[in-house]
């Protein structure tokens, strides 16, 4: 099972149903925090990157050895079972220009994107860093 089918089987609220080898996921129930919505098909979601790979690249992570480029990219604090169109619109885009439609998730949102940019030690923009600031702050009061 690769990691994909690993995290919708982490993530699932409940059972799910797998192919007949038993390494893929087809059905169970998800609740995608960026919409606020339930799906039941595996293949309405993608895995997120919650910091993404090329944001990660540009950030400090060009440099780092294969190694802990794997580990980043297969890291379950930095992984998340969403929508899949919501999952293409983010792209590569930071907090600072990209958040969750759903504005309840806001918070937890650039929780996980703080504790991931900590564990890796990775840098933003002195401007990246400000907004991003102003919106810890917001959700702290």
């Amino acid at each position: 099972m690769n990691t994909r089918h690993e995290m919708l089987v982490l993530q699932a609220n409940g059972p799910v149903t797998l192919s007949p080898d038993g390494c893929a996921v087809s059905r169970g129930h998800w609740l995608d925090p960026f919409s606020g919505k339930l799906y039941t098909q595996a293949s309405d979601l993608d895995v997120d990157h919650i910091i993404p790979l090329a944001w990660t690249h540009r950030h400090g992570g060009a440099n780092w050895p294969r190694q802990q480029k794997q580990r980043f990219a297969n890291d379950p604090d930095n992984l998340l079972v969403v929508d899949d169109g919501l999952n293409q619109s983010k792209g590569a885009q930071g907090p600072d220009r990209w958040l969750p439609p759903n504005s309840l998730y806001h918070c937890a949102y650039l929780a996980r994107w703080a504790l991931v940019l900590n564990k890796y030690q990775l840098s933003m923009s002195d401007s990246e860093a400000r907004q991003f600031g102003r919106m810890q702050q917001d959700c702290a009061g």
